[in-house]
Formats: structure tokens, sequence, C-alpha cells
């Protein structure tokens, strides 16, 4: 009976919006089975378009006035895809969360368009796993893959073209980048997985014809500035040039500088600057903060024209000085539940224990949850503590029932200081509630060692 609803639900989305055929305005729908939130949002730009609350029956609607031919996302819960959206669209979209890309399929006026961008998309996906496998091969041979599945995904858009005879050439640009940009990062990126999947001590030569390439390539298409295809493309390539650049002398200090400098030289779009600017310096902030120094700090501050960002950072910086390293954990109100509070210091008095600070806002509940497990099952001797710092609370969003030991943090909470809302946190405390390490993350794969560092205490 449900189904039987759904579909008649779509059959009269999908007639009105054949009756409004000469209406400008575009229509997006669906069903989302297994929602992680109760609502679906439409970007562009990373600007909020709409917010398209879910029924009971988890369905959607909304016409949208004011679309102009361009590359939007959706977004659910933690995860989003891309969507191609022209005036008079009327899409109606049904995805089960448990796989999302997957189960992801479309339907309605402009439904073939996206299709085919979420087919590009799989096999790109699938593919470069595969491709891992082939940067063994010797320049030419790894070139002939390349070659091989550029004509394989290139013959997709031939026949998507063939039976389309009113394509954009926006939309074809897209599709083209689609098919493009993922083979030549793996280019980007074979110098440096060749050398290290053979054991290599030398730089890697390669010949002047494997890049001839980068002649055409336009680092600033404000178009494909917010396509991930594209800025992976652009992040491989400029690693590439720092890594040449500093003369193969790895990762080190000089080669961050001179990747901050190509990022700030390169990059026009101002857009994709701040971004690229921003996920450098975030990533060494967690990963390698003693390279963040005064000089390198300038460049960023010099050329990141986004205030957000900008204050992200500081945010960041802040929450870290207000809980340093070898200082004693504080104590703050937590919620188990609407009523219920707890001092954290109870909850882990006497305890080696790894505080992590998350959001549903920017993670997945299932990601965490698997994450979560795998520590807590290889080291039962830590307690691992979730806190949630969403701005409302929840219960099905700021908790996760597969794990032990989640909680609230209230509006009032001093825990609210030590965060940042657009990053998770995990702070490492010993039994005697001195903190070994105070800026951490459960994703990093050098979580371990500091969890083992932590016992030693």
């Amino acid at each position: 009976m449900k189904h039987l609803y759904v579909y008649i639900l779509i059959g009269l989305f999908l007639s009105g919006c054949q009756e409004t055929s000469k209406d400008s305005s575009v229509y997006i729908g669906g069903e989302i089975i297994n929602p992680k939130s109760d609502r679906v949002v439409l970007m562009h730009q990373d600007k909020v378009i709409d917010s398209i609350p879910l029924e009971e029956n988890n369905t959607f609607g909304a016409k949208l006035q004011g679309i102009k031919p361009d590359l939007y996302y959706f977004k659910h819960g933690n995860e989003f895809q891309y969507l191609y959206l022209e005036p008079k669209d009327s899409i109606h979209l049904r995805l089960n969360t448990w796989d999302f890309d997957e189960t992801l399929v479309f339907e309605g006026i402009g439904a073939e368009k996206n299709e085919l961008l979420l087919k590009l998309f799989l096999v790109n996906e699938k593919e470069e796993s595969i491709f891992y496998s082939y940067f063994s091969l010797p320049e030419k041979a790894f070139q002939n893959k390349i070659d091989e599945t550029y004509k394989r995904h290139n013959d997709l858009l031939t026949t998507f073209t063939e039976s389309e005879q009113s394509l954009s050439k926006q939309y074809t640009h897209l599709v083209e980048a689609a098919i493009k940009y993922p083979l030549l990062r793996l280019k980007e990126l074979y110098p440096y997985y060749h050398r290290k999947t053979l054991g290599m001590d030398s730089t890697v030569v390669i010949s002047k014809d494997f890049y001839k390439y980068r002649k055409k390539i336009n680092l600033n298409d404000s178009f494909l500035s917010e396509y991930y295809a594209y800025q992976n493309f652009i992040t491989a390539h400029l690693y590439n040039l720092a890594y040449e650049k500093n003369k193969g002398k790895g990762f080190d200090k000089n080669f961050r500088k001179i990747l901050l400098k190509l990022i700030a030289k390169k990059i026009k779009t101002p857009e994709l600057k701040n971004r690229l600017l921003q996920k450098e310096v975030v990533n060494l902030f967690f990963n390698k903060p003693t390279y963040l120094d005064t000089a390198y700090l300038k460049i960023f501050n010099k050329n990141c024209t986004d205030s957000l960002i900008i204050d992200d950072f500081k945010q960041l910086q802040k929450a870290r000085e207000s809980l340093p390293s070898n200082s004693t954990f504080p104590n703050f109100i937590i919620k188990s539940g609407v009523e219920e509070r707890k001092n954290i210091k109870d909850i882990i008095l006497n305890k080696n224990a790894v505080v992590y600070f998350w959001s549903s806002n920017n993670t997945s509940h299932e990601y965490l949850a698997k994450r979560v497990h795998f520590l807590n099952e290889k080291y039962p001797q830590i307690i691992f503590v979730g806190l949630n710092f969403n701005t409302t609370y929840n219960s099905k969003s700021c908790f996760i029932k597969k794990l032990k030991n989640q909680y609230y943090l209230t509006r009032d909470s001093k825990g609210r200081s030590l965060v940042s809302k657009n990053h998770t946190r995990a702070v490492l405390v010993d039994a005697n509630g001195n903190i070994t390490n105070s800026f951490a993350r459960l994703t990093s794969s050098k979580i371990e060692k500091q969890i083992k560092e932590l016992l030693k205490h």
C-alpha cells in the first residue's frame, strides 16, 4: 500500500509538471528510504537554494523559481550528489541512504542528463581503484590504460548525444569534464605512486609527452570550480608541481610552502582558491601543526579573501589554545537525554579516555559508528565518549544507538567553547585527567599511535 501511494504521488507530480510546461520553474521531488535527517537541501555554490522537508512517508517535493542552467547538488544527511538543472526540468529522485549513490535513480524531465552524470561518477569511482594496480606499469603501458578508459567513457557521451539532440554546450562541457579530469588526475598521481609501488629511491623520470595536456588545461574554469572531479584534478596537479619544485625531497615543510604559493599564483577563481587554501591549512592544523609557522600563515592570510574561512580557522586555533596538551581536562555539563544532566568528569574519572566531539551536520553516523566500534574492540581498556554539539536537540540525530557513552552538549555547556562548528575533534585524556593529545581526529591514520601513547601514561 505504501509503494502504491508513492507511485500515485510520482504520477501526480510528473503530470503536474507536464501541465505547466509553459512555466520556466523547476520541480524537484522524490523519496528517501531510511532517511538520515528530516529534509533534502538543494545547494548552489555552497549556498542553500531550498531546504525541502520530508513528509511522514519520506517523500518530498518543491517548485523552484529563478533556476538558471547550472550545476547544483542536493544533500541529505552527510551525503550529497550533483544535479544539472535547467528551466522546465521536473526531476523525481529516489534513493536508499544505506547505499546512497548506487541506489539513486532519476525520473522525469531532465532525468537522462543526470543519469549520465551519475553513471560516469560510479564508473570513475570503480575504475579508480583498479588503476592503483596499474601504477607499477611503465609510462607507455600506463598511458595505454588511460587511453582505453577514456575511449570507453567517451563512447557513453557519444551514444547519449545521438539520442539527445538538444544538449546545451554547458552540459556537454560538464560531461566532458566528468570523463577527462578523473583520468588526468591519475596521470598527475602516476609519478608518486609509480615510485612508491616499485620502492624506488630516486625521482621518476617522465617524458614531456606525458604531460602535454597541461598546455591546454584551464585551471580557472569558473563553471567547474564547484565540481569535485575538477577540484580533485587541480589538487593532484598542484601537488605534483610542488613535488617537482621541491626536487623530490618529499612532503616536508618546504613542499607545503611551495604548494601554498602555487595555489595563490595559479588559481584565479576566488571561491576555488579560498577552498584550496582552507583545505591545506586545516589538514596541516590537524596533521602537521609544527609546519604552520608565521611565514606559512602569512601566505594564507594574504591570499584568502573569504572572511568566513578565515574566521573558521581562527576558531580552530582558539579551540586548540583553550585546551592545550599536558593540561587538565575541564569539567562541564553534558546530557544523556532530554532531562538527565551529568558532569563529564564523572564519566571519565580514573579512566583512560578518548572524548570525541561531533555533529550530525558534518559526520556520517554509519562511519562514526564503525570507526568507534573498531577502536573500542581493539582498545577495550579505553573509554570512548561521544559528545554531540548540534545546535538543536534531536534524539535521532544527536545519538548513535549502536554506541555506548553518547551524550549531548547543552547550549549553556562550557564544553561548547572547545569545538569549532565545522570540525570534529577528539581529546585523549589519561586516568589522572591530564590531556595527552588535545586535537586529534578519529578519522586520522595516526589515532591508533596516539592511543598507544595514551596507554603508556
